[in-house]
């Protein structure tokens, strides 16, 4: 994602205390240490909120100029 680590790490936990995400960690077939991938998924909580913020931005770019 072109990230750093520290900053998507704090990105994830704060939507997850928000219950707009949800983690599982799984070891990868591909790695050979021990370290674990990460997927984050939307909740229902989460995908309303996107859904809302995406028909915000869409209604302000709909709007005429005052």
């Amino acid at each position: 994602m072109g990230n750093r680590h520290p900053c998507l790490t704090k990105t994830i936990r704060n939507l997850l205390k928000l219950g707009y995400v949800h983690t599982s960690k799984q070891t990868s077939p591909e790695r050979t240490d021990s370290r674990r991938t990460t997927t984050v998924s939307l909740t229902a909580r989460g995908r309303a909120a996107f859904d809302g913020h995406i028909a915000a931005l869409r209604e302000l770019s709909e709007t005429k100029p005052l």
